[in-house]
C-alpha cells in the first residue's frame, strides 16, 4: 500500500519555501530574490534534475500492451482535445502554443494532486469549480514564469504591472471559497493523512498566490513543479517494483523508473538543437495527456499503485 508519509514530506516543500521568503524578507534584504530574479540557472537546471526525468519514467512506465491499449482508447475522446489543440496551434507561434501548455501542464498538474487527495481520503477530490480555477491559477504562473517576454505580458506592463494589480485581492473570493470546501471534505475524509493533504493542497494554491505577487517569479513555479515531480518519481518507483518488468524493455522495471532516465537525461543535457527541443515539446505534451489519464481512478496504473509496496 501507499505510505501517505512520503507525498505529506513532499508537501512539506510548501512550508519551506514561505520560512525561505521569510528569512530573505526580514534577514537577507531581498538578496535571494534578486538572485533568483537575474541568475536562470536554478530554473535551467530544475528540468534536467526533475521535469524531463520524470517525463521519461512515465514514457517507459506504459511501455507494455495493456497501458498503450488504455491510452490509445483515450485518444478520440474529448480527454484528448488539449493534446491536439496544442500540436496545431504550434505552427501559429510559440506565444499561442505556450498558453496551451501552461493550460494543459497545469490542469495535469492538477490532476495528480487532487487524485492523490483521493488516494488519502478514499473520497472524491474537490468541485469541478474548485479544480477548474485552481488550474487556470496555476497556468497563468506557468505561463508567465515560462514566457516573461510574451506580447501577452508586455501589454499588461510586464510583471510590475500584473503586480500592481493585487492579484490576491482579486482572488480572495475564490480561495474563501476553497477553505470552505476544505473544510467540508477534510470533515469527510476517512484518514488524518488524507485531511492534512487536503490543506496542504489549499496551500499549494496559496502559496503560487502569496509568492507571485511578492515576485518570487521562481518559488511560483519551482516549488510546484519540484512538488509534482517529486511524487510522480515516488508512484512510477511504486509502479515499477509492482510490475517487475516492462514488456517492451530490458531488466528490471524499477531501473527504468529509477536510475535510467536520469543517465539518459544527463547524457542529452549538453546537446542544444532544434531537433532536440521539438522532441522535448512533443514528449511534454504526450506526458500531460498520459499523466492526467494513468492516475485517474480505475487506470491501470491506478489500480497496480495502490496494491503496490510502499
Amino acid at each position: 500500500m501507499i505510505n501517505p508519509r512520503y507525498f505529506l514530506n513532499i508537501m512539506g516543500l510548501i512550508p519551506l519555501t514561505f520560512i525561505i521568503i521569510a528569512f530573505d524578507q526580514f534577514v537577507f534584504n531581498s538578496n535571494i530574490k534578486d538572485f533568483l530574479a537575474h541568475d536562470s540557472l536554478p530554473g535551467d537546471l530544475l528540468p534536467y534534475f526533475l521535469f524531463y526525468p520524470h517525463i521519461l519514467m512515465g514514457l517507459f512506465s506504459v511501455s507494455n500492451k495493456k497501458s498503450l491499449k488504455e491510452l490509445g482508447s483515450h485518444l478520440g475522446t474529448k480527454k484528448a482535445a488539449p493534446l491536439y489543440l496544442g500540436l496545431l496551434s504550434f505552427p501559429f507561434g510559440m506565444e499561442y502554443f505556450m498558453v496551451i501548455f501552461s493550460i494543459y501542464g497545469s490542469y495535469h498538474l492538477m490532476k495528480q494532486q487532487f487524485g492523490i487527495e483521493s488516494l488519502l481520503t478514499k473520497n472524491k477530490g474537490p468541485s469541478q469549480f474548485i479544480s477548474w480555477i485552481s488550474i487556470g491559477l496555476l497556468a497563468i504562473f506557468y505561463y508567465f514564469f515560462s514566457f516573461p517576454n510574451s506580447n501577452l505580458v508586455n501589454s499588461l506592463g510586464g510583471f510590475a504591472g500584473i503586480m500592481e494589480k493585487r492579484l490576491y485581492l482579486i482572488l480572495m473570493p475564490f480561495l474563501f471559497l476553497y477553505a470552505i470546501d476544505c473544510y467540508r471534505r477534510s470533515s469527510n475524509s476517512k484518514s488524518s493523512d488524507g485531511k492534512w493533504y487536503i490543506w496542504l493542497n489549499f496551500s499549494f494554491i496559496l502559496l503560487t498566490v502569496f509568492t507571485f505577487q511578492l515576485g518570487y517569479f521562481f518559488f511560483s513555479y519551482g516549488t510546484p513543479r519540484m512538488i509534482h515531480d517529486l511524487s510522480s518519481f515516488r508512484l512510477y518507483q511504486l509502479y515499477g517494483s509492482k510490475t517487475y518488468e516492462f514488456e517492451y524493455l530490458p531488466g528490471p522495471a524499477i531501473l527504468w523508473v529509477s536510475v535510467t532516465p536520469f543517465l539518459i537525461v544527463f547524457t542529452f543535457m549538453k546537446i542544444n538543437s532544434a531537433v532536440l527541443t521539438m522532441t522535448i515539446i512533443l514528449l511534454s505534451f504526450f506526458h500531460f495527456f498520459m499523466e492526467s489519464i494513468i492516475w485517474q481512478s480505475r487506470s491501470s496504473h491506478y489500480e497496480q499503485v495502490i496494491g503496490g509496496g510502499s
